[in-house]
């Protein structure tokens, strides 16, 4: 895949954990900031994949740990989009 393709993979599994964001029933406010936080710097990246800062990857997978077991769905789009950025270098 290349690096379009993932862009267009990572933005359509933001979409889809924006979606889930929204219709999780029972989601802390603490978890609910944190992952809007990890969207945010995400799309962030991507807008700037020449120049990637500090990897994703070790955020993505700290809120992979706190999530893991109350929202499977959510850790399921988080571990794809980390793979997809992980695959852009980001």
């Amino acid at each position: 895949m290349d690096n379009k393709e993932n862009q267009t993979q990572v933005h359509t599994l933001l979409r889809q954990l924006h979606h889930e964001l929204r219709h999780v029933d029972q989601i802390s406010d603490r978890d609910r900031e944190l992952l809007n936080h990890l969207s945010q710097h995400v799309e962030a990246a991507l807008a700037q994949a020449d120049q990637p800062d500090e990897p994703l990857s070790s955020r993505l997978e700290a809120a992979v740990a706190e999530l893991t077991t109350t929202h499977a769905t959510i850790v399921s789009l988080l571990n794809q989009i980390s793979a997809a950025l992980s695959n852009m270098g980001i």
